[in-house]
């Protein structure tokens, strides 16, 4: 597999606290990476430097072969990175389908005063946009409830629709910060079935977990954090026999 994203020698300090110490991470196109670690370890704080919320101390990014280091969070979805939250983020005053729609106005091309005059051609690129995310609520089995209230959703539908906005940028990298924080047993394995199909569409996926059962479950390759610092990396199975994810991770002595 080609390299899609690259994290070269990542360290953030804030203020007098480093909370990542030199981060190298390799994240394979085509592929599903998971980043597992202790609270604390800075998983999230990675996740919002390649999302362009932090900036690196120090260190840079290469996404597709192009530095983008100092990319503003408001120019990451353009590029092609998408993301979802630990705490689901959607507009809950907003139907099911316009969550989705909001997603895709990023790759529109119509300006304010279009938007204002609302002629021919944005009416058409907005008919557009509602067919497009019909589609994609479709895909993710929501489409019977697009005229709901997205408050109104079950909690894992709420997860699975927050997901969905994110696909509706159309990223090549699809980040997602612990999808099954919260979940039960059923919701957790729709929540799999879903990953797999959405990798199965061409998504390179890079997710934050702390379900072991999840991830090991999921992931190509994973990557270890602990205090900051790359501890390991590998296959499921190796992770799983890593000492020092064991120890730091895991629990000492717990494999499963």
């Amino acid at each position: 597999m080609a390299c899609l994203l690259q994290l070269n020698n990542i360290t953030k300090d804030f203020g007098g606290l480093r909370a990542l110490r030199g981060v190298n991470l390799v994240v394979e196109e085509g592929g599903i990476h998971g980043l597992i670690g202790p609270n604390g370890a800075g998983k999230t704080t990675l996740f919002n430097i390649i999302a362009g919320v932090y900036s690196p101390t120090s260190g840079e990014i290469e996404f597709k072969g192009r530095n983008i280091t100092r990319v503003r969070c408001h120019q990451v979805a353009g590029i092609g990175i998408a993301r979802t939250f630990q705490n689901i983020q959607l507009f809950n005053e907003m139907t099911v389908l316009e969550n989705a729609m909001m997603g895709r106005h990023c790759r529109t091309r119509t300006e304010l005063l279009g938007a204002i005059l609302r002629g021919r051609r944005v009416r058409k690129e907005e008919s557009s946009i509602r067919e497009w995310a019909e589609q994609l609520l479709d895909f993710l089995g929501l489409l019977h409830k697009k005229d709901d209230l997205a408050k109104n959703l079950p909690y894992g539908q709420q997860r699975t629709l927050e997901i969905g906005r994110a696909l509706a940028t159309e990223p090549a990298l699809l980040l997602l910060d612990e999808p099954a924080a919260g979940m039960n047993p059923f919701e957790r394995q729709h929540l799999v079935e879903l990953i797999r199909r959405i990798r199965s569409q061409g998504h390179t996926i890079f997710l934050v977990e702390h379900d072991m059962k999840v991830v090991m479950g999921i992931s190509d390759r994973i990557s270890v954090l602990h205090f900051g610092e790359k501890i390991a990396e590998g296959t499921p199975s190796e992770v799983q026999r890593d000492r020092r994810v064991v120890e730091a991770y895991l629990g000492k002595g717990d494999k499963k």
